[in-house]
C-alpha cells in the first residue's frame, strides 16, 4: 500500500524515517482533550475522555513502520532517501511496493529494503513573502534555537566547528523569516554573551545593526532562556521589558509593547514563553505523569499558565495595551490543560 513520510526525526542519525498509512498520525491531546467530550471545553480537571485519548494512542502506535538503511552506521553519509536535487526530503512524501527485510529491534518493526527506494516528493511549503504595503502588516515568530549554548561541551555545540554551523543555519533562517519580532527560546543563560554573539552574526549577514535585543537581566538559574531580537527599522519597543517570576517559571516569560516605528497606534503586547518540559525527571505527586496523555509535570505547565494569565494582566493595566500574542514552546498540545486554561481566559 502507499505509505507516508510521517517522521524523519532520525533520519541524519540513523537513517531511519517513519512511514505510515493514510500521512497523519496526530497526537492525541492535539485533537482530543482528555478532561472534556467536547474539544471546545476549557475544562482543566477530571479525566472523563481519557480512554479517548488512549484510543487515538493505539491507532498511532499501530500506524508506522520504520524504513531503516539497512545499516548500522550513526550519521551516515550521504544521508538517505533525500531528494538528489534540493537535499530534502518533505513530510507527506509518499512510497509504495517497497520490498525488503522485516526485522524487530529498538522496539519497532524495522523494513530493511533491497532496492533503492523512489519516492513520491512533496515539495516545501512556500515562504510567505512580506511586501510591507498597506495595511501595514507586522509579522511575528517563535523561534526555537535548540539549545544556542557558546559555552562549549554543554548542551549545545560541542567544538567551535559546530557552533559555527549552528550559528550560519539559524542566521539563514532567521533572515529567510525576516520578521519584525522574534521570541527565541534556548538561548543559553550566560549573560550577554550567547544571544550578543548571535545577534552579531545576524547583522553581519545583513550588513547593518538591523536587529537589536532585549534581554531579562534577571533570567534565573534554569541553563537556557529567552530572549527578543526586534527589528529596529519597522517597529520600536514602548516602556520596559516585563518579566515573570524566576521562582515559578524555569525560563521566565518576558513581555514588551511594540508599535510601528513612527506611528502613534498600533501597539500590541508580545510575550515569548517557555513552559516546563515534559520529561519526568524529578517529578511527583500531581507532576507525574497521570496516563492521560499530558505527560510529565502537566501541573506545574498548569500553574505556570495561571501565572501567565495574571501577568499579561498586570501588564495590561500598566501599559494598556491592545492585542496580545503570545509566542513559543508551551509544551503542551492544544487540547491540554494549559492551552485549556490559557483560552479560558482569552
Amino acid at each position: 500500500q502507499e505509505l507516508f513520510v510521517t517522521d524523519h526525526f532520525n533520519l541524519a542519525r540513523f537513517g531511519e524515517l517513519r512511514l505510515s498509512s493514510g500521512g497523519v498520525r496526530p497526537i492525541p491531546t492535539q485533537l482530543i482533550d482528555p478532561n472534556d467530550f467536547d474539544p471546545s471545553g476549557v475544562s482543566t480537571s477530571g479525566n472523563g475522555n481519557v480512554n479517548a485519548v488512549k484510543v487515538q494512542e493505539e491507532v498511532n502506535n499501530n500506524n508506522y513502520i520504520v524504513l531503516d538503511d539497512g545499516s548500522t552506521v550513526s550519521n551516515p553519509r550521504p544521508i538517505p532517501y533525500l531528494n538528489p536535487t534540493t537535499g530534502t526530503l518533505t513530510a507527506g512524501s509518499s512510497v509504495e511496493n517497497v520490498e525488503g527485510v522485516l526485522s524487530y529491534s529498538f522496539d519497532e518493526y524495522r523494513l530493511h529494503p533491497l532496492e533503492e527506494v523512489s519516492f513520491e516528493l512533496v515539495p516545501r511549503a512556500e515562504i510567505i513573502q512580506f511586501t510591507g504595503e498597506a495595511p501595514r502588516t507586522i509579522s511575528l515568530c517563535a523561534f526555537n534555537v535548540l539549545n544556542y549554548f557558546t559555552t562549549l561541551g554543554e548542551w549545545g555545540a560541542q567544538s567551535q566547528r559546530e557552533l559555527e554551523r549552528q550559528t550560519d543555519k539559524i542566521v539563514s533562517a532567521l533572515t529567510t523569516i525576516n520578521a519584525d519580532v522574534f521570541g527565541l527560546m534556548e538561548i543559553e543563560n550566560n549573560g550577554d554573551e550567547a544571544y550578543n554573539n548571535l545577534l552579531q552574526a545576524l547583522n553581519e549577514s545583513l550588513g547593518s545593526e538591523v536587529y537589536r535585543a532585549l534581554n531579562n537581566e534577571s533570567p534565573g538559574n534554569f541553563q537556557t532562556k529567552n530572549v527578543i531580537f526586534y527589528n529596529s527599522n519597522t517597529v520600536e519597543p514602548v516602556g520596559p521589558l516585563f518579566a515573570t517570576d524566576a521562582v515559578q517559571f524555569e525560563r521566565p516569560s518576558l513581555g514588551q509593547v511594540f508599535k510601528p516605528l513612527g506611528e502613534d497606534d498600533g501597539e500590541f503586547l508580545f510575550v515569548v514563553n517557555h513552559l516546563r518540559f515534559k520529561g519526568c525527571d524529578g517529578a511527583s505527586g500531581l507532576n507525574q505523569d497521570q496516563g492521560d496523555g499530558q505527560a510529565c509535570f502537566n501541573q506545574r505547565r498548569k500553574e505556570q499558565a495561571a501565572a501567565l494569565v495574571n501577568f499579561i494582566a498586570a501588564v495590561q493595566s500598566q501599559m494598556g495595551t491592545g492585542p496580545v500574542y503570545l509566542a513559543g514552546d508551551m509544551n503542551a498540545y492544544y487540547q491540554e490543560d494549559p492551552i485549556d486554561l490559557l483560552r479560558a481566559n482569552n
